[in-house]
């Protein structure tokens, strides 16, 4: 079984303007859909609020590549499951907690597994196991 993966990018929000700049994105709405050849499909889908640009970060909306929109969705999605290091206390049965973080690029191989675990789970297979007697 092959599974297609395509990214969806919109709707995607604008100020008008915001620190003297034009075309500024606010809001990022993106999805990324796996389709199986055979079976449902998955989908996992978020919204990135983007913080204020500043004359060296900005990218003007007309400017905008699907790649950028990907890193952006890629990035705001590992932020999120970042976990800060914490130090345990064993007198309270706390143990330690090693910090965890995700580039873009381990970002998406893992988006892709969670889906294609997805796709398992709606369709299941039915699998039958031949015994040869002699």
């Amino acid at each position: 079984m092959s599974t297609e993966y395509k990214w969806h990018f919109g709707p995607i929000e604008l100020y008008d303007t915001k620190n003297e700049l034009s075309n500024v994105i606010k809001t990022l709405h993106w999805q990324l859909r796996a389709i199986p050849d055979v079976g449902k499909p998955a989908q996992k889908a978020d919204v990135v609020e983007l913080s204020e640009p500043t004359v060296d970060t900005f990218t003007d909306y007309n400017d905008l590549t699907a790649e950028a929109l990907k890193k952006w969705a890629l990035l705001d999605a590992a932020a999120k499951r970042y976990v800060p290091a914490s130090k345990g206390n064993a007198d309270e049965d706390i143990p330690n907690i090693e910090e965890k973080s995700y580039t873009a690029e381990q970002m998406e191989i893992l988006l892709k597994e969670e889906l294609d675990a997805k796709i398992l789970k709606r369709n299941p297979t039915n699998i039958s196991v031949m015994k040869s007697f002699s």
